[in-house]
């Protein structure tokens, strides 16, 4: 079943105008509600997915929030000091940066609590949760370079 937040007023019908891209834990919610609560209007469509993954889960997206951000006009990626833990928000980080430079896309970063420097280079508090990942996809580090990559390429 597909779980997402696109508003009261929207129906699944309605075009995806603005993904969000988030970590939606204690730290930053209130933060989330009210940036939600202003995108979404009857002009606007916004996707924002709620689901929380287990560390067990796949870190594969489902086809429902790959299509949002493919039919997305706009994505807004929530940086926060643990954005870069989750390896949901990183595959989603991945599928908005493949489509960076297409026309008529616009990606917008919001650094939550974070610098920018941080976020491009990795550091702080996205320092640790790549080491780990690189640990835990060692016959796999093309992946994690990837969302390192795509982890730069937005927040600039």
């Amino acid at each position: 079943m597909e779980n997402f937040i696109t508003g009261s007023s929207s129906s699944s019908s309605r075009p995806i105008h603005v993904y969000l891209s988030l970590k939606g834990d204690d730290e930053t919610c209130r933060f989330i509600d009210m940036l939600w609560a202003a995108l979404e209007t009857d002009d606007l469509n916004t996707f924002w997915d709620d689901k929380k993954l287990e560390p067990s889960d796949s870190i594969s997206l489902p086809r429902y929030c790959r299509k949002a951000i493919k039919q997305s006009t706009i994505s807004i990626v929530v940086f926060s000091k643990s954005y870069a833990s989750s390896l949901w928000c990183l595959e989603e980080l991945s599928k908005i940066a493949e489509r960076i430079l297409e026309p008529r896309y616009t990606v917008i970063p919001i650094f939550y609590d974070v610098l920018p420097s941080e976020v491009q280079n990795q550091t702080n508090s996205f320092e640790s949760p790549f080491t780990k990942h690189e640990k835990m996809f060692t016959t796999n580090l093309r992946q994690v370079q990837s969302w390192r990559s795509a982890m730069k390429q937005v927040a600039k």
